[in-house]
């Protein structure tokens, strides 16, 4: 009696393999992937898991994109560092301190400090129903107040933040109230209109900004070049 050739069994495919079938992603990545897709169906069982096979390939050719070099460059790079593929799928979990951070300032300044995306701050503050905080311009009569008075009081005067006085200061080259670089002697008012703005705020130490200010106060021209003050 002729023996009967064993058939072999078939392979039961591992829990969420059938999702990186297929995909473009290189067999070592859709290996790692896999556990990813696993957790996500224990969490979420009958969802649909395929966005994450996309988004993982989504980001192997957009990095490859903004690197300007191409995808095998960016994966060999990326494996000689030892370092996993992007295919989590799921954003960082948010904290308590960071949903605090939400509304507080722009949407932009918030996902600066917290190493975020713009749209997962934007997204998130929307579904806490947060209303968004709009960075308006600064009138040139808010501008000529810095300096004139203390950040807090200045703040409070034109509904400011006195982080906001303070940064917009010192990023002009304004000294704070009372100090002695904010007093002008007569001796600096007699230079301003001979020279170029930015060549006398060099000189008295102080932004271009202050002195433009000053001269205009003033009531003196600007300098134009040939042109003798009277």
């Amino acid at each position: 009696m002729a023996l009967a050739t064993p058939v072999p069994a078939e392979e039961t495919a591992t829990p969420g393999e059938e999702y990186v079938a297929g995909s473009s992603l290189p067999s070592a990545e859709a290996e790692l992937l896999v556990p990813v897709i696993q957790a996500f169906l224990r969490r979420h069982p009958g969802d649909d898991a395929s966005l994450i096979v996309r988004a993982a390939e989504t980001a192997t050719v957009a990095h490859a994109g903004q690197l300007r070099r191409s995808a095998v460059d960016v994966r060999w790079q990326r494996r000689t560092l030892g370092l996993k593929p992007f295919a989590d799928g799921c954003e960082k979990p948010w904290v308590e301190f960071e949903l605090r951070l939400l509304g507080t300032a722009t949407d932009q300044k918030i996902a600066h400090r917290l190493g975020r995306t713009l749209q997962t701050v934007r997204y998130k503050r929307r579904r806490l129903k947060i209303p968004a905080v709009v960075e308006q311009s600064w009138t040139k009569a808010e501008l000529a107040l810095l300096g004139t008075m203390r950040d807090e009081k200045l703040a409070r005067k034109i509904g400011r933040s006195v982080n906001a006085v303070h940064t917009q200061r010192n990023n002009r080259g304004i000294p704070c109230f009372k100090s002695k670089l904010n007093l002008w002697r007569p001796e600096d008012d007699k230079i301003l209109g001979t020279r170029p703005d930015g060549q006398i705020a060099a000189l008295l130490g102080r932004s271009t900004y202050a002195v433009a200010t000053r001269r205009r106060d003033k009531g003196i021209p600007i300098f134009q070049s040939g042109a003798k003050r009277r």
